[in-house]
């Protein structure tokens, strides 16, 4: 943090008032120690309620749902996971603010999906084919959720 500072303050110096710094991070991180770790994998009762395969990352994924979908995946979430992670619609999301404030884009809209799986904690999940091979669960620690270090984003403007 020392030497960041003293980099900032002689990049604060060459510009003057020339300009101005802004400096943010991506949010933090949470273990993902071997009882966090969650597989999705295909099956009749996910894939029939779904029209492609879910995206996003280890703590948050989205679902684009066929009609009548969102009660089969709420109770395959529930039968599987428990209260590990909060399913909400995008329109739900977008409603308490998730996004920041304002309306999603149509293009970001079609991104989202229709539902999401969020991380109440630290569980994570992978979606894999059958026959895939992990990637994600390797790491020793993964971001997204709803925890607090993962809301806030610092942000320091010179």
């Amino acid at each position: 943090m020392a030497e960041l500072d003293r980099e900032l303050e002689r990049l604060a110096a060459s510009i003057d008032d020339r300009g101005r710094i802004v400096v943010t991070a991506d949010h933090g991180f949470l273990d993902a120690g071997q009882p966090m770790r969650n597989h999705l994998r295909p099956s009749g009762d996910l894939m029939s309620a779904v029209s492609s395969a879910p995206s996003g990352d280890a703590r948050v994924l989205y679902f684009h749902l066929r009609d009548g979908g969102e009660a089969r995946v709420r109770e395959y979430f529930r039968r599987r996971y428990g209260a590990r992670f909060l399913l909400i619609t995008t329109d739900e999301a977008e409603r308490k603010g998730l996004f920041g404030p304002g309306a999603l884009s149509p293009r970001a809209r079609s991104r989202l999906g229709d539902l999401m799986a969020i991380s109440y904690g630290a569980h994570m999940i992978e979606y894999r084919m059958a026959w895939g091979i992990g990637r994600i669960m390797a790491q020793a620690s993964h971001h997204s959720g709803l925890t607090p270090s993962e809301m806030r984003v610092p942000l320091i403007l010179a």
